[in-house]
């Protein structure tokens, strides 16, 4: 009879996302799984068990200690922060890159990076993101909370930061829940998001992503595959076997647009317009017509501008935010394909496969095969 693990899920920064996948593989695997600490937060000083999954932090130091002092093994979800652990983590580079590119699309000259504390993750997001920046000539600031939270209404004086540096200006911050604070700044400033500043995350966390009056646009780092891939590398340490000794990155899957980056940086108000009705609809079943209607210009004009200011067509804007929605449903659900597709506003499953497959160059079959195949692979490398 094969031996039923019991395993502790111990995560210091405790996001469902990670702990979703935690829990997908312990049924897989099995696993007598114990998410007291997830609940409580407390140190678990009375368990005994064969493994533990962690996700580390400088704030929790008691935690961390008594992590080292168990002799079982450990598996942390980011182990890039950590020498004395195996496991996995977000590639932190990538992310910064695709911020980087993504708030430069939009047309922005003048970006910011919001840091709020001292991990790795968050230094290497900030590199990677000042560098490709300064590889296009364009100008960079740094926000750092660390510097204004212990001042006397830190909120008020981050915004009266905010109002003295050049506008319109791209801000990344460094992670989901840190935007909150970022936002009600600009409010506190009356700053408009995503007109006067355009906001983007990092984690998808959709909650935090819907929970302002601006929804948040955010990188997805793929948090569920993660921990998944994470406790699958637990599962071969409890039996013995080998895993990789250095951390097993994932790169980002996606960039969600959503509000707060709803935005090109032009004069011309209509394509703003335009742009924001896509993001707002673009899961309702509307069509370049519905856009021109909504904008309230004749076609002629708005198809000329909105591609001279974008790049690109209105219809082909519309299909680019609904495979990008589509793929991020396909790698971090189990929906059916054909119900994917209506849930990105395709009028028939046709349509969705022939455009899927022209954008992406693979069928979205192929795409959620290849990425669950690749969790695997990664461990065998």
């Amino acid at each position: 009879m094969r031996k039923r693990f019991r395993v502790l899920s111990a995560l210091a920064y405790n996001d469902p996302l990670y702990q979703h996948g935690i829990i997908e593989y312990a049924h897989e695997a099995g696993w007598e799984l114990d998410m007291t600490f997830a609940y409580y937060g407390t140190t678990p000083i009375h368990w005994k068990g064969d493994g533990i999954m962690t996700h580390y932090l400088v704030t929790h130091p008691e935690l961390m200690d008594w992590l080292q002092s168990q002799h079982v093994p450990v598996v942390s979800l980011n182990a890039d922060e950590v020498p004395y652990w195996r496991g996995t983590a977000p590639d932190h580079v990538k992310c910064g890159q695709m911020a980087a590119e993504y708030l430069l699309s939009l047309g922005f000259d003048e970006f910011a990076y919001f840091r709020c504390s001292d991990q790795i993750s968050v230094a290497e997001r900030q590199r990677a993101f000042r560098e490709t920046l300064s590889q296009r000539g364009k100008t960079f600031h740094l926000i750092d909370w660390r510097e204004i939270r212990t001042r006397n209404r830190p909120t008020q004086f981050l915004g009266k930061i905010l109002a003295r540096l050049p506008l319109p200006l791209g801000i990344f911050c460094q992670s989901d829940h840190r935007a909150a604070t970022l936002f009600n700044a600009c409010e506190e400033a009356g700053l408009s998001v995503p007109d006067d500043i355009a906001i983007l995350g990092v984690g998808n966390n959709e909650t935090l992503c819907n929970f302002s009056r601006v929804p948040l646009s955010s990188i997805d780092t793929d948090m569920e595959r993660i921990a998944w891939t994470g406790a699958a590398m637990l599962d071969r340490m409890m039996k013995g076997e080998t895993v990789p000794k250095t951390p097993v990155l994932f790169p980002p899957i996606g960039l969600i647009t959503r509000r707060s980056t709803a935005v090109i940086r032009t004069a011309n108000p209509h394509v703003a317009e335009a742009l924001r009705f896509i993001v707002a609809n673009s899961t309702a079943p509307i069509n370049v017509n519905d856009i021109i209607r909504h904008v309230g210009i004749s076609r002629t004009w708005l198809c000329r501008i909105f591609k001279e200011f974008v790049g690109h067509s209105i219809s082909e804007e519309l299909l680019r935010v609904r495979i990008e929605q589509a793929k991020h449903l396909l790698l971090r659900s189990e929906e059916k394909i054909t119900k994917i597709a209506q849930m990105t506003g395709f009028t028939s499953y046709v349509h969705f496969a022939k455009s899927f497959q022209r954008v992406t160059g693979c069928s979205a079959k192929e795409l959620r095969l290849q990425r669950n195949s690749n969790n695997l692979n990664k461990l065998n490398e």
